[in-house]
């Protein structure tokens, strides 16, 4: 057993987070791996505007390490992958109404394509996006063709599941 330095509580060794001394042994932290991260959100939340300066230069400098960094996440996580990718198809597959005639289909099939050719032609990825998102927190929005747009990926994948 361990005291926390910060909330003074006595916790398992498994709690407190471990440590390199300079000379290479192991030792553990003096706060406990809760109050050490709620100490990170709260100088992440006091020093937002830093840190999303900070986030955004990263990206922008290190764009093929992020990229290949979820590669490699992908293969590593496999199942995590496949799940999200169900969880998506099926919701797609639920937000698609019955009443849907073959026509809008039809126009859902050559949204899609035309993406694929914006792609092609401007060299730079284009995703079609749910302007009402599929899973949103406070509305879900249906699979129809006037629910889809056009945009640059870089545009969707920041604007995520927002409205």
């Amino acid at each position: 057993m361990k005291v926390c330095n910060k909330c003074g509580e006595s916790k398992s060794f498994e709690s407190f987070p471990e440590r390199k001394k300079r000379d290479g042994s192991l030792t553990f932290r003096g706060e406990c791996k809760f109050c050490q991260s709620e100490y990170n959100k709260n100088y992440r939340q006091i020093n937002k505007d830093y840190f999303k300066e900070y986030d955004l230069k990263y990206s922008k400098d290190n764009s093929a390490k992020k990229v290949e960094n979820a590669k490699v996440w992908k293969k590593r996580n496999i199942g995590k992958v496949n799940a999200i990718t169900a969880k998506r198809r099926a919701s797609k597959l639920q937000a698609t109404p019955s009443w849907l005639s073959e026509k809008d289909q039809k126009q859902i099939k050559r949204i899609y394509t035309a993406c694929s050719n914006v792609s092609e032609r401007t060299g730079k990825p284009h995703h079609v996006d749910h302007i009402v998102p599929l899973q949103g927190e406070n509305v879900c929005g249906l699979h129809v063709p006037w629910n889809l747009a056009i945009i640059p990926a870089s545009m969707n994948l920041s604007k995520s599941n927002k409205f």
